[in-house]
């Protein structure tokens, strides 16, 4: 499968002086910032604040511009961002006009999203804003605007907001109903990420399985289950995907006198495939039943490569 080359719509974000950022206390491996406002917007008196934003009369740039300088506060004015970088992304794949040419750079729009997700409570969902971040993720993905250097991160902000969510037992309850639809906004995040990766589907999925590991041998029933329903939806998606022609070392496996690409490899197979048998063999019947359902995905992802491509069991 050909991979996709961003052109046009790469444009929709152009690259104005960059906020600056000052390091701050490590909250996990990849470095997180402080976003200062864009000092020659503000000079100017360019763009209003954060707090001065109206859902009602902003228009898109203008509210991720008022974002980026100072993070919102009130929950109005997060989901406007939000939303406004879903039609920004939207436009920029259809007309890459000066219109739709953000005056900040998608660094500080992916961190300011992560910040909103790192300030949500855990231990209570009241809110869209967990599924609307994902969205607006998922938005900049599509086209072409979300950057390497971050998604790690912000992925990994996504997971730990989400998957540590209480359980909802009462499906009639409307928190129930909120979960349902948050969960679900996950499980198309990860599907996106992987399906516009293009020729490096192998090494996107891969990422992903790597964060979403650690999650099944949390400790707590109902964050293993999680990350295993996450594990086995996002195998069928990818079982439904082209996928490129796998190299016989895909496991990890020496194999001398050959030459392949990375994205022709998958070494994650190893630790995959110890989790998940963890997994069926473990005490929540919830999370033995979704782990059985991603050994069966894992099962059709292995057999889909042609018998000379599987390595030979010594």
């Amino acid at each position: 499968m050909e991979q996709r080359t961003p052109s046009q719509p790469q444009e929709a974000w152009s690259e104005r002086p960059r906020a600056l950022r000052t390091p701050r206390a490590q909250q996990g491996p990849d470095e997180v910032y402080e976003v200062q406002p864009l000092q020659g917007l503000l000079d100017s008196g360019e763009g209003p604040s954060a707090s001065d934003m109206s859902p009602q009369q902003e228009d898109p740039l203008s509210c991720i511009r008022a974002c980026c300088m100072c993070r919102p506060q009130a929950e109005a004015q997060k989901l406007s961002f939000l939303a406004s970088i879903c039609t920004i992304c939207e436009a920029a794949l259809e007309d890459s006009g000066a219109h739709y040419r953000l005056c900040v750079c998608p660094l500080e729009v992916a961190q300011c999203i992560e910040e909103l997700l790192q300030e949500e409570p855990a231990e209570r969902l009241d809110t869209e804003l967990r599924q609307q971040a994902m969205n607006a993720i998922a938005a900049m993905s599509r086209a072409w605007l979300l950057p390497e250097e971050r998604k790690s991160s912000l992925l990994r902000a996504c997971l730990g907001s989400v998957l540590h969510l209480p359980r909802h037992e009462d499906t009639q309850d409307r928190d129930a109903a909120l979960y349902m639809e948050t969960m679900e906004a996950l499980h198309r995040l990860l599907q996106v990420l992987v399906g516009s990766a293009g020729t490096s589907v192998l090494m996107e999925l891969q990422n992903i399985l790597e964060l979403l590991l650690p999650f099944t041998t949390c400790q707590l029933a109902a964050v293993e289950e999680r990350a295993m329903a996450c594990i086995a939806r996002l195998l069928a998606f990818s079982n439904t995907c082209p996928l490129p022609e796998v190299c016989s070392c895909f496991t990890g496996a020496v194999v001398l006198r050959h030459q392949c690409t990375e994205n022709q490899r998958f070494p994650v197979l190893g630790k995959l495939s110890e989790h998940l048998i963890c997994g069926a063999a473990a005490q929540d019947g919830r999370t033995r039943d979704e782990a059985m359902k991603a050994v069966h995905q894992l099962f059709i992802f292995i057999t889909s490569q042609s018998p000379s491509e599987i390595p030979p069991v010594s």
